[in-house]
């Protein structure tokens, strides 16, 4: 009685060992829901909603006799490294683990419905391996036959769970499971962008509209719906360049999200990573690329009217700006007259040969004078010295150029200039000769008429020029001689008004002004300036005035170099797009 009732104890334990053994795994036996949907309106690729029974679900098609092929089981595992699919299939009866010739389809998806594997695998009894398992607690081992496949053409999915869809055919028998896959192939970070980046760029439409605002030029050239990579979410998104369309390299900061307002209701832009991917520093005919997200969820596929605001910050450098100032006479327009008179008691002969009428500048203001140019010939033995401070014109001495006396050599000739006050009409030059050793003297007198007026060397130009954050217009330019001591300098005037169109205040640095000649080799010096207006500009603000340079040539064109501070500046695009998210 003992013996048997142990025998039986032993008896039901093998049983349900033997039960547990030809269970399926927990991780496989468990029954989990996913509710992730991923779906694009624009394609046909559909990544949907799905809940995942994770128990084996048999489905028989025949009733299966007892010495027919009972189950079966199917275990995947990804090999990263040798980027392969390994497939375990086991084989059951109604008694035993077996071999079989057949076909098995298998179709592999991940949790999004994202299609891994779809294939069909040829099976055959020599495939089957023998492998040894131990039942749990005893020391009862039993024989499973296992046939391996690896798979090479699969795609990589979303997540690494899904489901393996799996049909078993033997002869004119077909069994159906579902099998959970806890290992499948999964993308990378980098994979599931380039992934929804081509599924996006399959579906996107093209867009065809450009708004500029200062040396920035917003181009819209494509929109589409767009699955993140990261939250797995819908999104409208628009694309865009941002071109430096100036003259100088540029700097954009100030990276707010774009507001979009859809059929009068507004949605707020995704802050996404696309506006960090690319330089903020332009120079000219560069462009950044920018992607707009808005949520889908606040859209609708029937939505036709698209309202788009954007804002950026445009750093401009500090930089110069020139400008030509042509059209202006020479300093001294002469006439050239050459009349000579020849000395009765001394071997000189004096010669006017040229004047120029003009305005000029002193210390004191402007003045009117002649400037005429006189030359002493020697035709003696001795050297002859000419007291120029006691030439006349009109009754009025002159300012000589530079020694008030001028020695001429024998056989030889000297010229020299001298300034007197204006007069007009006929006139006299007077040159005086003295000998005080043999008690001689004389003075020659050359007649001659003035007929010109002087006038004011000047150009009006009206130009006006925008230099963000300045707008400058330059009225006129006058080119003056400017009397010091006894030398005739080139003065360059320049009138003109600045006004202040920026966002911030700026010290107006004229000091930075710079004047160059039409050759190039000479800089004028700026040695004055009379400015109406606070030199701390304001926006909105503006001040006229003049300039004044020095130490130039007399050039008939000269180009002023004015020096632009640093600035920001805000960029807005306003606009409607022209979207159509349903045909």
């Amino acid at each position: 009685m003992r013996k048997s009732h142990i025998a039986l104890m032993l008896l039901l334990t093998i049983i349900v060992s033997g039960c547990l053994q030809s269970q399926l795994p927990e991780s496989q036996t468990s029954t989990t829901t996913s509710q992730k949907a991923i779906s694009s309106s624009l394609t046909s690729e559909t990544i949907n909603t799905t809940t995942i029974p994770l128990t084996t679900t048999t489905t028989p098609i025949h009733t299966i006799p007892k010495e027919k092929i009972k189950d079966f089981k199917l275990i995947l595992d990804w090999k990263k490294d040798a980027n392969a699919l390994v497939l375990y299939l086991e084989v059951q009866n109604q008694t035993n683990y077996t071999k079989i010739d057949g076909k098995l389809e298998v179709i592999i998806k991940d949790e999004f419905r994202l299609l891994i594997y779809n294939g069909t695998l040829s099976i055959q009894k020599s495939d089957f391996q023998p492998y040894t398992e131990e039942f749990t607690g005893l020391s009862k081992t039993s024989t499973v036959y296992k046939a391996r496949y690896i798979i090479t053409d699969f795609q990589k999915g979303i997540s690494s769970y899904g489901v393996i869809n799996a049909t078993l055919i033997v002869e004119n028998m077909m069994l159906k499971r579902t099998f959970i896959a806890q290992n499948l192939p999964k993308m990378d970070e980098q994979e599931r962008k380039d992934y929804f980046e081509n599924l996006y760029l399959k579906n996107a439409k093209p867009l065809n509209i450009t708004q500029i605002d200062g040396n920035a030029a917003l181009e819209f050239y494509r929109y589409g719906i767009y699955i993140h990579p990261g939250n797995l979410k819908k999104y409208l998104r628009i694309d865009a360049k941002l071109r430096n369309i100036g003259n100088y390299s540029i700097e954009l900061i100030g990276m707010e999200p774009a507001k979009l307002t859809v059929d009068g209701f507004p949605v707020e832009g995704y802050y996404n990573e696309f506006q960090y991917s690319y330089s903020k520093k332009l120079e000219p005919g560069e462009y950044i690329k920018e992607a707009f997200l808005f949520p889908m969820e606040e859209i609708s596929l029937n939505s036709k009217d698209f309202e788009f605001k954007v804002q950026r910050i445009e750093i401009i450098p500090e930089r110069k700006v020139t400008i030509k100032l042509s059209g202006l006479r020479p300093l001294l327009d002469y006439k050239t007259v050459n009349i000579s008179k020849a000395a009765q008691q001394f071997s000189i002969e004096a010669t006017l040969v040229k004047y120029a009428v003009f305005e000029y500048e002193t210390f004191e203001g402007k003045e009117n004078g002649i400037k005429v140019v006189l030359r002493i010939k020697n035709m003696g033995s001795k050297d002859i010295t000419i007291d120029l401070n006691g030439i006349s014109l009109g009754g009025s001495v002159g300012i000589v150029s530079s020694s008030w006396f001028l020695t001429v050599n024998p056989n030889s000739e000297k010229e020299a200039w001298l300034l007197f006050p204006y007069v007009q009409g006929k006139t006299e030059l007077i040159v005086p000769l003295h000998d005080w050793i043999e008690g001689k003297e004389e003075f020659l007198e050359i007649p001659f008429e003035i007929k010109e007026v002087p006038k004011p060397n000047e150009v009006v130009v009206n130009k006006t020029i925008e230099a963000y954050p300045f707008v400058i217009t330059l009225e006129k330019v006058e080119k003056t001689p400017y009397l010091e001591i006894s030398k005739l300098k080139t003065l360059v005037k320049v009138y003109f008004k600045l006004k202040n169109i920026g966002e911030v205040e700026h010290l107006l640095n004229i000091d930075n002004w710079k004047l160059i000649s039409s050759e190039g080799t000479d800089n004028g010096n700026l040695i004055m300036s009379k400015i109406t207006g606070d030199i701390i500009l304001k926006p909105g603000s503006y001040v006229s005035g003049y300039v004044v340079f020095d130490d130039v040539s007399d050039a008939s064109q000269y180009t002023l170099e004015i020096k632009i501070p640093k600035d920001q500046k805000t960029l807005k695009f306003e606009l409607k797009l022209p979207i159509k998210l349903k045909e």
